[in-house]
């Protein structure tokens, strides 16, 4: 026998001595499930979710952006909205039951009629896996004859393997897991299926042919010899219809959002500044109730330094400091300083908005393609359009403006390959830094085996 044969075999009998049983773990010395413990814990859930329903039945009603978004945003089109429901307490819920799935694919989207069929699968596998789980393996466990005790009795570990007769019941465990499995393995391929066919149709249908993204194909990571439109015509053998190369908008978009942000602290500012006006005219017309020198103080100037009353002082006005933060800076008057800066912000963002329209930017990697139809836009996304790998691709079709993110689409190929092997290493790391402490509280658990290991009865010796 060699010496690898034997410390092996030393190790298995150090091993088996050290445990008094090799299939004892610490939750085998635990007590055995409650009943009551278990109504205990469910019925602070149970009243904490009754209060959450009953506040959410009292608030819907006169909440609806919140909860009924979809139904009165001004942003959505007509047929974009949902139907409006019912405001009584309950009366609501018949009527979004009878809302059919469909309504989400033809209102919606293709993603969220997908979500609600995904939903309904999972109640579905759900409520069969009960239906055949329950009423087969809850008896036998049952009457397994092992003594166990309050919710253990319907475990399999009540099932008495010694005996037999009653050890031929882990069978009808076996076989309810296969038809299980059976089960869930045709939902699956049949709703793989149907996403096939459903797809192609929801494709082929008017209303989405009709859509300008269902013809548009996005390429990324294009090189930059192709960013020429005679380039990218010829590469699709003229089928192309319009094309938008993406550019460089940093000092556009830093314009627009400096002019946005000056004109929200105008209007905050006014706003302020009429509410303090109102309260000061409302406040001395009560205190001094003449009407002749009420009806000559309404039409004075706001803006002359004074208030409506011709009472209030120049400082009443909102100012702001112009350094970082507003915690520095020299104070200024943010009405005056509101429009004055707008007056430079104004044509400034419109001339910039105008070199853009006429192509005077710096080209990204990047370029819409819009085509005459779908055919050709689905060959245009499956075919390889470029000689070299990782070039013009990923590619993507009919996406929406939104969601695209647009400062990403100047990356090159090999910056989305560093990045993406960046995003690996990193998640690598946390895997193993979160590893250490793991294994060190697993070491400490067993401290009980490691310290009779050979080499290690030092532990012993450390004080409690």
């Amino acid at each position: 026998m060699s010496t690898d044969s034997i410390g092996m075999e030393n190790l298995i009998k150090f091993l088996e001595n050290s445990l008094s049983d090799p299939n004892q773990g610490v939750a085998s010395n635990a007590e055995p499930m409650s009943l009551l413990g278990m109504v205990s814990t469910l019925v602070p859930v149970l009243a904490t979710s009754i209060i959450y329903i009953i506040i959410f039945l009292v608030l819907r009603t006169s909440n609806r952006r919140f909860y009924a978004p979809r139904t009165c945003t001004g942003t959505l089109r007509e047929y974009e909205r949902s139907p409006v429901l019912p405001n009584g307490f309950f009366c609501w819920i018949g009527a979004f039951w009878k809302v059919p799935d469909a309504y989400a694919l033809r209102r919606q989207s293709l993603d969220s009629y997908l979500f609600i069929r995904f939903l309904r699968v999972c109640c579905a596998i759900c409520f069969v896996t009960l239906c055949v789980t329950w009423p087969v393996l809850l008896p036998l466990n049952a009457t397994g004859g092992n003594g166990k005790k309050q919710l253990e009795i319907l475990s399999y570990s009540n099932i008495n393997i010694e005996d037999s007769a009653k050890r031929n019941r882990l069978y009808a465990h076996c076989f309810v897991a296969w038809v299980v499995y059976t089960f869930v393995m045709y939902a699956i391929i049949r709703e793989f299926f149907f996403y096939v066919n459903l797809r192609q149709a929801f494709l082929l249908t008017p209303q989405y042919a009709k859509r300008i993204s269902s013809r548009t194909v996005l390429f990324t990571s294009v090189p930059k010899e192709c960013l020429d439109e005679d380039c990218i015509r010829s590469l699709f053998n003229g089928s192309a219809k319009k094309i938008w190369i993406t550019g460089d908008t940093k000092q556009l978009d830093r314009t627009i959002q400096e002019r946005d942000n000056v004109v929200m602290k105008l209007e905050k500012a006014e706003i302020e500044w009429i509410r303090l006006c109102n309260k000061e005219r409302i406040k001395y017309e009560t205190k001094t109730g003449n009407e002749a020198e009420r009806a000559t103080t309404s039409t004075s100037d706001p803006e002359s330094g004074n208030l409506v009353t011709g009472r209030s002082r120049e400082d009443k006005r909102p100012t702001h400091r112009e350094g970082p933060l507003g915690l520095i800076g020299e104070k200024v008057d943010t009405i005056q300083w509101g429009r004055k800066k707008l007056e430079d912000l104004i044509p400034e963002a419109q001339n910039a908005q105008n070199n853009w329209l006429t192509d005077d930017y710096e080209k990204h990697t990047a370029f819409f393609i819009e085509f005459s139809t779908q055919y050709d836009a689905q060959v245009a996304f499956q075919a390889a359009t470029h000689h070299r790998a990782l070039q013009m691709s990923p590619r993507f079709i009919s996406i929406k403006p939104n969601e695209v993110i647009w400062k990403s689409l100047n990356y090159s190929w090999w910056q989305v390959a560093i990045r993406r092997y960046v995003i690996y290493t990193a998640i690598a790391g946390l895997v193993v830094f979160w590893a250490l402490p793991v294994t060190i509280v697993g070491i400490i658990a067993q401290v009980n085996t490691i310290k009779s290991l050979p080499g290690l009865t030092w532990i012993q010796n450390i004080p409690q």
